[in-house]
């Protein structure tokens, strides 16, 4: 998250965490967690509380995109709208940890791609520039390709 922040492709490591994991569901992109790396970067959790919306629909829409657990389109809708505006019932805590673990395997994998693919060679700001306008690209394209509405329709199919 480091060298994606200080290249500034991302103005906050709230972004990275969210925009790499939306990007890592839709490319089918999973990893774990280097443990190798010792660095430590921390998201306030008011940056959680004060988008809570807009980060429960990423996370909605990441394990909508989510087949790792074979589940049926109605087990996944069932799933994903158990919780409410960041709350879930005590008993689906462990259903709730889960979901944020396969939340992060397409957080890992997606910043591992967006790094390597497109800003691991920049040299310099011009260089970052051209790579943003072709991840820009990428990203529209896949909003054309998994619109929202599109999606829940097709899964509720």
């Amino acid at each position: 998250m480091k060298e994606l922040k200080e290249k500034k492709v991302f103005g906050r490591l709230y972004d990275v965490y969210l925009q790499c994991a939306l990007y890592g569901a839709c490319f089918d992109l999973k990893s774990e967690k280097d443990v190798s790396v010792r660095e430590t970067q921390s998201i306030f959790t008011d940056m959680f509380s004060n988008n809570s919306e807009y980060c429960l629909n990423i996370l909605k829409m990441v394990l909508l995109l989510d087949n790792s657990l074979n589940l049926s389109k109605e087990e996944k809708i069932k799933r994903v709208f158990s919780f409410k505006n960041g709350y879930y019932a005590e008993e689906k805590a462990n259903e709730m940890k889960e979901n944020i673990e396969i939340f992060n395997s397409y957080f890992y994998g997606g910043i591992e791609e967006i790094y390597s693919r497109y800003f691991k060679n920049c040299i310099n700001d011009d260089d970052v520039i051209v790579k943003m306008k072709a991840l820009i690209k990428d990203f529209y394209l896949l909003k054309i390709k998994f619109d929202e509405k599109q999606l829940l329709k097709e899964i509720s199919d």
